[in-house]
Parts: C-alpha cells; sequence; structure tokens
C-alpha cells in the first residue's frame, strides 16, 4: 500500500497485537515516513505546530511530542519535504506570534486520513488517532497514518463515532452498541463492550473505570472499572443522544434530539429545550454552571446557572455538528471549511477558515486553547 498499512485485526478474541511503530534510530532512513529524520537517536517528522517544522515522536522518551529545537534541526533546507499536499511548505510551519493566537487561529489543513473520519483525539503532539468506519492512528503528529481495521465478536463491521481518551488509552463507541480499547503504548486493541444494541454516538469519562457511552434511544451505558452497565432511556425521554460531555464524576450530560439530560452521580435528569424546530447536535460542558449545546441550524444555546435557563444565538454557521471550548474560547464546527470561534461567551462570532476542503466539519475539539483540531471526511486541521 502506498501510505499506510491496514491492520487486520480479528477481534473475536479479547485482543491482538500489531507491530510496534517506535523505535531507536542511528540514521534517517530508519525513521520511515515523509520527511522522518534522526536526531539525537529519535525520530522527528514534520509538525504543522514546531518553529523548527519537526517535533520527536516517542522514541525519544520524555521528549515525546516536543518541538525540535531550531539549532538542532539544522534548518529548513535540511528536511527535503516534497511539496505535496501532505507536506506543508515551510512557511506554513512557523508559529503565529503569540498575540495573534489571544484572537484568532492559524489553521493547518491536511488532506492524508486513510478513511473519511468524523472524530479526532490526541494524545499528545505526535499521537493522533481518527475515528471513521475504522480507527486511523498516527505518531508522526499526523504526517503517516496506520489504518486499524476493526470488528465486533461476530466479525462484523462498526462504525466509531465517538472518541474518548486517559494517557495512551483510547475508547472507540461505535454502531451496534460496540466499544473498543485502543491502547497505543502497547498497540493492541480490544473488544471492551460486545455489542447489543442500539448505535452509541456519546462518550465521556471522568476516568478510564468511569465512563459513559450513550446514543440511540438514550440508553446510557456506564463503565465502572471494567464493567459495563446499562441504564434506561428514561435518562432521557428515550429521545436519541448525540453527545456526551462533563467535568467530572457527578457532572455529565449528554444531548441530542431537543432533550439535555444531566447525571449528578446518582441520577439522571432529563429536560426539553427550545431551540427552535431544530435537533441539538452536540454539548460542550465549561464547568458545573456553564454548558453550550449547538442545533443543526448552526445556533448555540448557553446555561449560566447550571441548566435552570437557557439563551443563545446565531454562531454564523448555517449547521452546527460540534461544540467544544475553553475559558475564554468557544469554537463550533459545522457545514463548510470555517469554524466559528467566540472570545467573548458567545456574544460575537468570527470564522476562520481551517483549509478543510471536505464541505463539512464534524467535530472541533482542542487539548489547550492553543492546540485546536478539525476533522471531516479525509482532511483534519490543527491550529496551533
Amino acid at each position: 500500500m502506498s501510505r499506510y498499512a491496514v491492520l487486520a485485526l480479528a477481534l473475536v478474541a479479547a485482543s491482538c497485537k500489531v507491530p510496534s511503530l517506535v523505535y531507536q534510530c542511528a540514521r534517517d532512513s530508519q525513521c520511515t515516513g515523509n520527511g522522518g529524520r534522526c536526531i539525537d537517536g529519535a525520530c522527528a517528522f514534520p509538525s504543522a505546530i514546531c518553529q523548527s517544522g519537526l517535533a520527536f515522536d516517542a522514541s525519544a522518551g520524555a521528549r515525546s511530542g516536543q518541538c525540535v529545537p531550531d539549532d538542532v534541526a539544522g534548518g529548513a533546507d535540511d528536511l527535503g519535504m516534497p511539496g505535496t499536499d501532505v507536506d506543508m511548505a515551510m512557511d506554513d510551519l512557523s508559529s503565529p506570534p503569540l498575540g495573534d493566537m489571544a484572537t484568532h487561529c492559524t489553521w493547518h489543513a491536511t488532506n492524508n486520513l486513510p478513511e473519511p473520519s468524523v472524530r479526532i483525539w490526541a494524545i499528545d503532539a505526535s499521537h493522533l488517532v481518527a475515528a471513521g468506519d475504522n480507527l486511523s492512528v498516527s505518531n508522526t503528529s499526523g504526517v503517516d497514518w496506520s489504518g486499524v481495521l476493526l470488528r465486533d465478536a461476530a466479525n462484523g463491521t462498526v462504525h466509531v463515532h465517538a472518541l474518548y481518551g486517559f494517557g495512551s488509552a483510547v475508547f472507540a463507541a461505535c454502531s451496534g452498541q460496540n466499544v473498543f480499547l485502543w491502547d497505543a503504548t502497547a498497540q493492541t486493541v480490544m473488544i471492551d463492550h460486545p455489542g447489543g444494541g442500539a448505535d452509541f454516538f456519546g462518550l465521556w469519562g471522568a476516568t478510564a473505570a468511569d465512563v459513559w457511552a450513550i446514543g440511540d434511544g438514550g440508553t446510557p451505558l456506564h463503565r465502572q472499572g471494567t464493567t459495563w452497565t446499562a441504564g434506561t432511556g428514561s435518562a432521557s425521554n428515550g429521545s436519541d443522544m448525540q453527545w456526551l460531555h462533563g467535568t467530572s464524576a457527578t457532572n455529565v450530560w449528554a444531548a441530542g434530539d431537543f432533550v439535555v439530560t444531566h447525571w449528578n452521580g446518582s441520577s439522571w435528569t432529563p429536560q426539553t429545550l427550545n431551540t427552535g424546530g431544530a435537533g441539538i447536535t452536540s454539548i460542550y460542558v465549561r464547568d458545573s454552571q456553564n454548558i453550550y449545546v449547538t442545533q443543526a441550524g448552526g445556533s448555540f444555546y448557553a446555561s449560566h446557572d447550571g441548566g435552570a435557563t437557557w439563551g443563545g444565538g446565531a454562531t454564523g454557521l448555517t449547521s452546527g455538528l460540534s461544540i467544544f471550548g475553553f475559558p475564554g474560547h468557544l469554537f463550533v464546527a459545522g457545514t463548510g471549511n470555517s469554524i466559528a470561534h467566540s472570545i467573548d461567551d458567545g456574544a460575537h462570532w468570527a470564522l476562520e477558515d481551517t483549509g478543510i476542503q471536505n464541505g463539512q466539519i464534524n467535530q472541533v475539539w482542542g487539548r489547550s486553547p492553543t492546540e485546536i483540531y478539525a476533522v471531516g471526511g479525509t482532511w483534519w486541521a490543527i491550529c496551533k
């Protein structure tokens, strides 16, 4: 295969091994992937988030994900990066001035995912996971990807709808009420919940031993330790849930249709919102008081009193599919190639062109206000 190897994993058994993607190096040729270089015994790859244009991968140990200093990288002329849509020119790799980051992002987009994807997760700056019909994983800051083919207990196909991780462990919520667990360190994948119900679309957890999944029909599943237990559809009045988010084991929210529902540590409390005839598509929880949702028409709604009252407005997008944020920043993705960004809690929005040429961005998510990811189709983008 030209750029990635599909790792066919027969998951009828509990787990299986795939070859490690990480190793020590002695010369550049051992760092497989476009633009790979061996620096101080570790592989480094082109990265859109580094001034030098290079970031160490996991073979660098404690330096994993860190940018290679300019003086060590040896300058742009040594990189030998071909001018393709996968390998960005050096002018695009330089970081924007810090002052500019307070008001807008400089996005860098790449069209190199192995398959159309709807979710993205970053373990760190080097190790990324994208979700589509299967998983796509990268330990080279997204320069190269490997496909991980998922199969349920009956060796049937599944479709991944949500990702959430803790360290090197990433959960994937799928069709047929399947949940997979990918271990990026061991390069293994296993079925964590063997299906038997409606599709999952929402996934969130306070810890790896306290994870929630929810989807069509609104029946939540709760992972406590390593055991999943089903709740009832009354948690959401039977409505289909599209997203999960929270801030603690006693502050978890799900949203979908025209309903939001809150877990306080002992019970779910659903409520119906008037979102103008368009269903709720996603939810972001900043803290115990501030909750934000998007609806299919592009508007957002927010509560600043723990869900007692709600208000909202337009984002400038014609549809909203995903919302995420940090104190002082809100990001909304949907139809089109732009992210709606607000720095005044939704009072005003600016549309930022991500460079994604898919016509739809399915998710916006970030590790910090200055490390934001977006994904749609075979495109993904980063703002750093």
